[in-house]
């Protein structure tokens, strides 16, 4: 019990020490890891488990396959912005809408949800947002709201994204089928969510803001670069901006895992995209998967810190010293579960106890070890409030990003959302659970 003790005071510091930006989630994951592995009694080198080895060198490279997901995911996502595939969706989708500000939202959202399905990363979101977001803004959404409507929409199609999926999955050693589910019902909450924001914002401000664009929200440039953007056309253009639809079939129609399923579209995107001069279209797909590299090395290096703690947790020493205390806070029942995430779901914050990619890789582990539960529902339920800090986290790289965009802190723009957020996660939680627990 005394150990279990520790381990939550070290959480509570670790935590203070992120939610103050004192100490970031790459460099947090490894401390919490090795902190914990060495309060449970983990010899530093020496015996089957030691830090050294089990921690730090077999830890690393628990997520490895992971680590390939996002790389070729972020690939992917380049490829289609400079083919143009990403900005002719988005501008077509505008085009279609016309002058009517509901249906150009929501078709903006539909296109963001999809290409959010394959794309992935503050890269991807930067190459989405600086046209989705200057479009809003042009015909009269206002800034922050037209933020909030980005994000949401980015989070719906990172609920049913083969990278976030297999993140998961390989954190609760299941199979990609059996979050489908979940994903699914994930996807219909924050579109349902989405629709509820959106109507309760125009039935508020009407529509005397379209077309009413100040000056001083917006971005010369990037209104510049909407107009001045690369096309594709034609059949192969369509099945071109086909590709993210392509993804989400493979995924879930035909049961491929992620990363067959990237290979195929990247070839895919090849074949309809390619025109001209062979070796300058290799340059971009070799430019494309140097960059998609960069945008993943911080996903990859965090997953590096959080095998280190699911290696840290599951072993047999940390395990022995920890299952007293963990007995004892955990619930016995499905509905005490679902009440114990719905009531602590914020936690899930600031790479907190419920965010599976953040200190939640340790509690889930440890309530998974504790044996209550299947582990397809703790990840049902898991993945659930690990959607809200995708959404609106202050210290998410894309939450940073679409804040700076529309000029506004991302506490405040985070924090006028707060309470919505809390609401939909509790439904998702309880209705992922309900579903998993009669699967069960």
């Amino acid at each position: 019990m005394g150990v279990g003790i520790v381990v939550c005071i070290i959480f509570i510091i670790i935590a203070a020490l992120m939610m103050t930006r004192k100490l970031p989630a790459l460099l947090a994951m490894p401390v919490l890891a090795v902190a914990i592995a060495a309060v449970a009694g983990m010899p530093l080198m020496k015996g089957e488990e030691n830090i050294f080895s089990t921690v730090l060198t077999n830890g690393s490279l628990k997520l490895a396959s992971n680590y390939v997901i996002v790389i070729f995911a972020s690939w992917l996502a380049q490829m289609m912005y400079k083919t143009g595939v990403t900005d002719t969706m988005i501008k077509k989708a505008a085009e279609l809408g016309g002058d009517k500000p509901v249906v150009i939202t929501l078709l903006l959202s539909a296109v963001s949800i999809l290409l959010f399905s394959s794309m992935g990363g503050v890269g991807a979101v930067s190459m989405v947002g600086s046209t989705v977001l200057p479009i809003l803004i042009s015909i009269g959404i206002k800034p922050m709201a037209a933020a909030h409507m980005f994000l949401a929409a980015m989070s719906a199609g990172y609920c049913i994204r083969p990278a976030n999926m297999a993140s998961i999955v390989a954190i609760f050693g299941i199979e990609t089928k059996d979050l489908m589910t979940a994903a699914w019902i994930l996807l219909g909450v924050e579109v349902i969510y989405l629709l509820i924001y959106l109507t309760v914002y125009m039935k508020k401000n009407g529509r005397k803001y379209a077309f009413a664009m100040a000056a001083d929200e917006g971005d010369d440039e990037d209104m510049k670069n909407i107009i001045q953007v690369k096309k594709v056309m034609g059949l192969r253009g369509l099945l071109a901006c086909m590709t993210p639809l392509l993804i989400v079939i493979l995924t879930f129609v035909f049961k491929v895992e992620a990363i067959p399923c990237f290979i195929i579209g990247i070839l895919w995107l090849m074949v309809f995209t390619y025109k001209g001069n062979w070796s300058k279209y290799i340059s971009m797909v070799t430019e494309s998967c140097y960059n998609g590299i960069r945008d993943a090395a911080p996903p990859v290096i965090l997953m590096m810190g959080i095998g280190m703690t699911l290696n840290a947790v599951s072993a047999s020493v940390t395990q022995t010293a920890l299952l007293p205390f963990m007995q004892v806070i955990t619930p016995a029942t499905l509905t005490g579960l679902l009440i114990f995430c719905c009531v602590l779901s914020p936690l899930s914050l600031y790479r907190g106890p419920f965010n599976v990619l953040g200190l939640g890789a340790c509690l889930a582990t440890c309530i998974l070890n504790v044996g209550n539960f299947p582990a397809v529902v703790l990840a049902a339920v898991f993945y659930c409030t690990f959607r809200w800090p995708a959404q609106a986290c202050p210290t998410a790289t894309q939450v940073v990003w679409t804040s700076n965009f529309v000029k506004c802190e991302p506490v405040t723009l985070t924090n006028k959302v707060f309470i919505p957020n809390w609401i939909e996660t509790a439904v998702s939680v309880i209705l992922t659970g309900l579903a998993y627990g009669l699967i069960a």
